[in-house]
């Protein structure tokens, strides 16, 4: 799903569930835009989170963070105190 897509959707979302708060359960206006920008932004975080493609996302950062892939677990110190 591209940008455009995810916004469009999550606007979708948030008009949808705000007219449902305010017409079919009743509550006062703001509450019910409340309700509907939080919904709305629920489901752009989950659609942003689940992406395209998490394997691509996966292999772009190991080529960018090489020498953290590798690196061993490390102590406090280096003798291990």
């Amino acid at each position: 799903m591209k940008s455009g897509a995810k916004l469009l959707a999550a606007v979708s979302v948030g008009v949808t569930v705000g007219l449902l708060f305010r017409f079919w359960v009743g509550w006062v206006g703001y509450a019910s835009v409340a309700a509907g920008v939080v919904f709305g932004i629920g489901f752009l975080v989950v659609a942003v989170t689940l992406g395209e493609d998490a394997q691509a996302a996966d292999t772009a950062w190991r080529e960018q963070a090489g020498d953290l892939a590798g690196a061993p677990p490390g102590g406090p110190d280096e003798t291990g105190r």
